[in-house]
Formats: structure tokens, sequence, C-alpha cells
């Protein structure tokens, strides 16, 4: 289990540069963008990112299983980042607006937050969601956030490389989210180790009872993190 979470956490990494890299090459080219346009992109994406760390780290702590509101969102982000990226070509379809007319910056700011809010909202909580995990499993908060954005970190350097010289060269830019959306159908399968995990806990909770400690196992998965 501690290896499939190290190995969540890095492909949440790698996802996450992707998503931001696709996502802002399709806003530029729909916003005819220049240096000011792309730095609000990262001001945005930033922003959302921002606050779905913090939103998640003030509603964590009241959940008593994390790791189902880990897969939760980690579903959440593959689902909603194909609608963002179709968004992001379709958007002056919708305004009216021609296609290489140029747009001003209060416009550039309303569209790409809205096309960027649900991806980098749900990216942002996953790392709360993770940091929390580890730090419920006896090591202390800062380790926990350190160890957390170490695999992070890994994920994204691994992620930009792999796109760079690899995706981005040989792959349509809508299959260029298999990486960062097919992870939804591995999570989600009942054969995977912590949607199996998250199923025992019930029957731990109808044992403990009989003097059992269902917080042994949830300890002992982490020992080896």
């Amino acid at each position: 289990m501690a290896r499939m979470m190290k190995l969540a956490i890095f492909i949440t990494g790698a996802s996450g540069i992707i998503a931001q890299v696709v996502l802002m090459r399709e806003l530029m080219v729909g916003f005819c963008a220049n240096e000011l346009t792309l730095g609000i992109i990262l001001a945005n994406w930033l922003i959302c990112e921002a606050a779905g760390v913090f939103s998640a780290g003030k509603v964590i702590d009241s959940v008593k299983n994390k790791i189902r509101v880990f897969l939760l969102l980690d579903g959440f982000f593959a689902i909603v980042l194909p609608f963002s990226l179709f968004l992001a070509r379709v958007f002056k379809t919708f305004m009216g607006i021609p296609f290489a007319q140029a747009l001003g910056l209060y416009p550039v700011f309303w569209v790409s937050l809205v096309v960027i809010l649900p991806v980098a909202f749900s990216h942002g909580a996953l790392f709360s969601a993770a940091a929390r995990l580890y730090s419920e499993s006896g090591r202390e908060e800062s380790q926990a956030l350190g160890r957390t954005y170490y695999w992070e970190t890994i994920g994204t350097i691994f992620g930009g490389a792999a796109f760079t010289f690899l995706i981005v060269r040989y792959l349509p830019v809508f299959q260029t989210l298999i990486v960062p959306s097919s992870r939804l159908r591995a999570l989600s399968s009942p054969a995977h180790p912590a949607n199996r995990w998250c199923n025992r806990t019930g029957d731990n909770a109808r044992t403990s009872h009989a003097g059992l400690r269902p917080d042994r196992h949830y300890h002992d998965i982490w020992d080896s993190v």
C-alpha cells in the first residue's frame, strides 16, 4: 500500500505539470497570447491550486476515510481535465468571438479562471489529502509534508521531461491526456489495493467491538513509507 501511495503521489505530480502545460498552450492559442497573458494564466493556476490546498486542508481533518477522499479527488481531476481542455478550445465559439481576434485582459482573466479552476483546485486538494495521510501514519507533520512534496516534485520533473521530449512529439493534444486521466480507471478498479483497503475498513469497524484494533492495519501499511 505504501508503494502504491507513493506511485499515486508521483503520478499526481506528473499529471499536474502535463495538465498545466496542455491547458496553457491551448489558452495561449485562443487568446493570441503574449507574455502578459501568460502571466495571468499562471497567476490563475497558482491561485486555484492554493485555494485547493487550503480548502482541502481545512476539511480533510473532519473526514474519517481519508484514502477514499484522495481517490475521489483523483478521479475528479481525471474527469474534469478533458472537459477543461475542450472548453479552452471552444470558448470563442460560445462567446461569439472570431478565432483570430485577441482578447483584452479582463476576458483573459475570467476565461482562464473558469477553464483552470476545476483542474488546479482538485490538484491542490490532492496534495493536502496526501500530506494528511502521511501525517496520520505516525510521522511528524513537517516530515509528512516534506515527503509528499518530494514525491510530487519528482513526478513533476519526470512528467515535464516526458511531455517535452516524448508525449508532445508523438501524440495529438487530446491523447496527451492519457497519462493524467487513465489513472481514473485504475484507481476506481475494485482490484486496486487502496480500494480493497477502503472496503476492509468497514469490516474492521464492525469487528472493533470484539476487541480488535481497526487502526492497526492502517498504521502498518505506512511503516515502510
